[in-house]
This record gives C-alpha cells, structure tokens and sequence, in this order.
C-alpha cells in the first residue's frame, strides 16, 4: 500500500460481471487496523474517514459464512471456477518517505524507550492514547493527532504521559505524572498503584509487532496463560491475551515540548 498512487490494487472485474470503472467511486472495505497506520501508507485516515456498518451481532466472518452457506444451497459446493472475478494486491514492505511537518511537536516517535525518558503510548491504528479516568476496566482514551511521526502540539492534557524505570531483570515500569506505577490485572484490566506490584503485573516487556509495538505485562508472561498486552478495545485501553492484531500495537512518542 505504500506504492504510489495507481499502481497498489489491480481489479480485473466484479464476480456480477461488472466492469471496473476506474472514474468512479467506489465504497472498501478495510480492516479497522490499517486506519492510522504509516506503515501501510494510511496515516491520512482514521476510523472518523470510516463509514461503520458491523453490527455486534453481524461479525464479517458470520456475513461470510452466510453468502457461502446460501450459495451452497442454492448452486451446491462451491469450487475456484464459481469466482469469476481476480485481484492482485502489490505491496513494498518499505513505505513512502512521510512529508517534513513544519508545525510545533508535542511528541516524537522513537525507535525504542529509554530509560528515565517520558512518553506517550499511542495506539497507532486510531492515534489514541491512555487518559487517567477509569473505564471498563482499564482506562479511557484521548485522541493525539499525529502527523508523520511527530505528534502535534499541544498534546491534550488528559493525555497520560509515562516515565520508564528499567528494572534489573530488563522489564519496564511505566511511571505516571503522580508516581503511580500502570499495573495489570491478573486476568486483564489495568490501574494505576502506589507501589510496583510483587508478582511483576507493574511491569512490562517489548515485543516488536507490524507498525509498533507489543506491550506486554511481565508478570502475565510466566502465569500460563497467554499474556496480557495493552489493548485499545471500544475507545478505552486496557489488557487482554495478546494476539497479532492491530488492536495491540502500541507506540512511544517521546515528550518534547509542553
């Protein structure tokens, strides 16, 4: 998706037998965690540029499996010869270079955090960071917009900001701007503590995900279970067992300007 403009999706037809047509506007689908995302070339749009028409009771899969379960009934088993229609997707792993922001930054995306430095953690898919009011759970969001990799001033004041603390066996303690520690729940969930929990659910390890980052809870990494990483899930943000979804990747944007 990062390919120039005209050359990302080649579309040969429709399975009705309908000609591409490419003057016209056509309504995508996309999966929710490309929106926002610079590695796939959609920083531009967020899920406000998305028309949302999933019910909770209507999950695509289940659409899914309805057309294939009608068609079925009707033409009997499905084979390659029944779809008609072909597509092509033409991706570079490497993105376009992100136009220069000229504007004031609040923040700036780093590679990788560093002890003793503040930053935001921002869910790259809707640029949305953690807030200090409890919801569901865990915690709600603010928006922080971001341009490249910058996010722009001035950056709300909601918006937590974490201190790390590396500690001696190489986890993280993410300190808020009142000393408390962001600790885990044993099974999901999340709060804010006075004191570094003993079974390791105030701290957090890094694992290296498409577009950012896994942020795990370390004590949740040695229970047995899946672990636990930071989710943004219905505009809050909190932890479940982690998964490869977009849902899941979280960034460091390093504070530098209040």
């Amino acid at each position: 998706m990062s390919a120039p403009e005209g050359q990302r999706v080649q579309i040969d037809g429709f399975a009705s037998g309908q000609p591409f047509e490419e003057n016209r506007v056509y309504l995508t689908a996309v999966s929710d965690y490309l929106l926002g995302n610079e590695m796939c070339g959609m920083r531009a749009f967020s899920a406000d540029d998305a028309v949302w028409a999933q019910d909770e009771d209507e999950l695509i899969q289940n659409l899914i499996a309805a057309y294939v379960r009608e068609t079925c009934e009707r033409n009997g088993p499905l084979t390659p010869d029944l779809f008609t229609w072909h597509w092509s997707l033409e991706y570079s792993a490497d993105p376009a270079p992100v136009p220069p922001y000229d504007g004031a930054a609040a923040a700036r995306l780093v590679p990788e955090p560093e002890d003793g430095h503040t930053y935001v953690l921002l869910h790259e898919p809707s640029q949305m960071t953690m807030s200090g009011l409890s919801a569901d759970g865990g915690f709600g969001s603010v928006h922080c917009p971001a341009q490249g990799e910058v996010l722009t001033a001035p950056l709300d004041p909601e918006a937590q900001r974490f201190t790390v603390r590396f500690q001696d066996d190489g986890s993280m303690a993410l300190v808020n701007a009142d000393g408390l520690y962001l600790t885990s729940g044993a099974r999901g969930g999340m709060s804010l503590e006075k004191e570094l929990a003993e079974d390791g659910l105030s701290q957090w390890t890094l694992r290296k995900a498409y577009g950012g980052w896994n942020i795990i809870c370390a004590g949740s990494d040695v229970s047995g279970y899946t672990p636990l990483g930071l989710e943004y899930f219905h505009d809050h943000i909190t932890t479940y067992a982690v998964s490869a979804s977009g849902i899941y990747v979280f960034n460091f944007y390093e504070i530098e300007h209040e």
